[in-house]
């Protein structure tokens, strides 16, 4: 990991997790501090969303056909084009300032 600019965080533990993070950093050779940016890095890249892989993409789209075809069966769905058109229409007669609604105002 390159230092660029560090910043100091001040936490609340736990006497006996501090004590034992103190001696798995001992144990390790490292400095308290090193060893609990480690694991913090570890669990932040766990729980930072993942791109999907081709295979997953494939998995997904193959779901939602499936999903498809159970709610609509061969059934061919008329174009949107037309009444989103209207819609914008109405949106842009009723907001002439705008074009568009603020957020949360339902027309």
């Amino acid at each position: 990991m390159t230092t660029q600019e560090r910043v100091q965080l001040t936490i609340e533990l736990d006497d006996a997790l501090r004590r034992r993070l103190e001696d798995v950093a001992h144990r390790k050779g490292i400095s308290l501090s090193e060893y609990c940016e480690r694991v913090m890095e570890q669990a932040v890249a766990e729980d930072e969303p993942k791109a999907l892989t081709p295979d997953e993409v494939d998995a997904w789209l193959e779901r939602l056909a499936k999903l498809r075809k159970e709610a609509f069966g061969d059934r061919v769905l008329p174009d949107s084009v037309p009444m989103i058109r209207e819609m914008r229409g109405y949106r842009t007669s009723r907001y002439p300032e705008t074009g568009r609604p603020s957020r949360g105002v339902a027309p």
